[in-house]
C-alpha cells in the first residue's frame, strides 16, 4: 500500500499543535481546557474547549466539552457533547467523543477517538 499523499489535504499540510491543562476540583471532578492552533498554507485556525469531566470508577471517565474555533478565511464554528475516557495503562488514555453544532454555520456533528500518553 502506498504512503498517503500528503497533498490530499486540500493541497497542502496542515500541522497542528495542541496544548491542554485541568485541575482537579474534588476527588472525582475536574475542569479543563484545551487550545490548538492548526497552520494551513499562510492562514492560521484556533481551537478553544473548556470542559468538565468526571470520574466513572477506577479506569473511565467521562466528560463534556464546548468548543470554538475560528481563524482565517474559515467559518467559526460553535459546538457542544461529551465523551467517554479509558485509562488502558497509568500513562496512556483513549476516549470516544461526539460534538454537535450549536448554529446554522456550525459543523452538524463530529465524532471521533482519542490517543492521548503523558510523559512524566
Amino acid at each position: 500500500m502506498p504512503p498517503p499523499d500528503p497533498h490530499s489535504l486540500g493541497g497542502m499540510m496542515k500541522p497542528a499543535l495542541a496544548g491542554s491543562a485541568s485541575v482537579h476540583i474534588s476527588d472525582d471532578r475536574a475542569l479543563g481546557f484545551l487550545a490548538s492552533v492548526t497552520r494551513a498554507g499562510t492562514d492560521n485556525s484556533y481551537s478553544l474547549s473548556p470542559n468538565f469531566g468526571w470520574t466513572l470508577n477506577n479506569s473511565c471517565g467521562a466528560y463534556v466539552e464546548a468548543g470554538y474555533t475560528f481563524g482565517d478565511h474559515i467559518e467559526n464554528d460553535e459546538v457542544a457533547g461529551g465523551g467517554v475516557t479509558w485509562m488502558a495503562s497509568n500513562t496512556v488514555q483513549l476516549d470516544i467523543y461526539a460534538l454537535h453544532g450549536l448554529t446554522s454555520r456550525s459543523t452538524t456533528l463530529q465524532a471521533g477517538i482519542g490517543f492521548s500518553v503523558y510523559f512524566p
